[in-house]
């Protein structure tokens, strides 16, 4: 098969990006002819290359909403999509989302849609809620089957009537490969344990919930990996709040498996979500987690079982269960040990590739009959 991802961003690296790479590596390496556009050059784009995927550079493909920019954008999608031709095209991101569909009305191939969080789920202004809903509606017809990546967002847009029927949505949840190395495992020896949270500075995650909360907790140590928008703010309140000593700004890089082995625990306090890949690596090293029940969270963190999730913006429940776990030793160990089964039982990564060979094989053999 000939496959094209589509995907906004090159100069970020989230959970989308992390998906579409596994994805397209593996598929190239099963003998598919893979090809990834993505709006600009950058750190994302680089790693693609390196794994030895075909890169297609989008000059006009840009996170942010400009009308001029957006129509380039545009035709610069449709051009690509002639030359490459592809069996079939995979979409991931919202901005992407409306523009590849759009971009591809009349071009006779099958069109996936994959939601890593709906722009109107909870937590997103009324507004702009209601916006993405009406544009949704309206690209509805031009997608030929929509994936969610949790059950979360695929009930949000059944129960908000997105499609006449449930058939053109499903869920695959979001899988990631077994560990390279099993000794890359948490270890949970040291006496004052360290907490990581892997997340880009911008309005849907939440940091300063949990600015305020470490505030309330001695020795609590956290490091923290991403970059955006609120960067500078968040490192400025945290100055603030006199936090030096117990948060790291670590900056953003690309996360291997060698990195959670620092750590006893895992974080993810957020405003929304769909079904956040970071959170099923750290407990692919069997971390616990604490994160916000947000999105799809809850079908990968279970309240006392392998962690805690925490209502939106509680700052105080946050202290209260990062305190708990931070003192007591034999706790994360225990839900750590079950955060690593649930990994092995629910999001490995063969079991998502599968659904979605299966997928594309169904859409692509549906095409050509017709």
């Amino acid at each position: 098969m000939k496959i094209a991802f589509l995907i906004t961003r090159s100069d970020t690296i989230g959970g989308a990006h992390v998906h579409v790479k596994d994805l397209a590596v593996k598929l190239g390496n099963d003998g598919h002819d893979v090809a990834v556009l993505i709006g600009g050059n950058g750190v994302f784009s680089d790693i693609l290359k390196k794994s030895g995927v075909m890169v297609r550079n989008l000059k006009y493909l840009k996170r942010h909403i400009n009308p001029f920019y957006d129509a380039l954008a545009l035709l610069e999608i449709r051009k690509e999509l002639k030359i490459i031709n592809p069996d079939l095209l995979t979409i991931h991101s919202s901005k992407s989302g409306i523009l590849g569909r759009i971009a591809s009305i009349n071009l006779k191939f099958p069109v996936i849609f994959t939601v890593h969080g709906w722009s109107f789920t909870e937590g997103i202004s009324f507004f702009k809620r209601k916006v993405f809903f009406i544009l949704e509606k309206i690209l509805v017809p031009l997608t030929s089957r929509i994936v969610c990546v949790s059950d979360y967002d695929r009930n949000l847009a059944l129960d908000m009537k997105l499609t006449a029927g449930s058939g053109k949505i499903i869920t695959i949840h979001n899988g990631i490969t077994e560990l390279k190395n099993l000794e890359n495992l948490a270890d949970f020896e040291s006496d004052i344990p360290f907490f990581l949270m892997i997340a880009r500075f911008d309005e849907q995650k939440d940091h300063e919930s949990l600015f305020y909360a470490a505030k309330k907790i001695e020795n609590l140590k956290i490091d923290l990996i991403g970059s955006g928008s609120s960067f500078e703010r968040m490192k400025s309140l945290s100055k603030e709040l006199k936090l030096d000593e117990q948060v790291r700004f670590l900056g953003e890089f690309l996360v291997d498996e060698k990195v959670f082995t620092k750590y006893q625990g895992y974080i993810l306090i957020s405003n929304w979500e769909g079904l956040p890949i970071s959170i099923i690596e750290a407990m692919r090293a069997g971390l616990p987690v604490v994160a916000s029940n947000v999105g799809g969270c809850c079908e990968e963190v279970f309240d006392g079982v392998n962690g805690f999730l925490i209502e939106k913006n509680n700052i105080n429940i946050i202290a209260e269960k990062l305190s708990m776990l931070s003192k007591d030793k034999n706790m994360r160990k225990k839900f750590g040990k079950r955060s690593r089964q649930i990994f092995k039982e629910k999001f490995e990564f063969g079991k998502m590739y599968d659904q979605y060979l299966d997928l594309y094989n169904l859409l692509v053999n549906e095409n050509a009959d017709k």
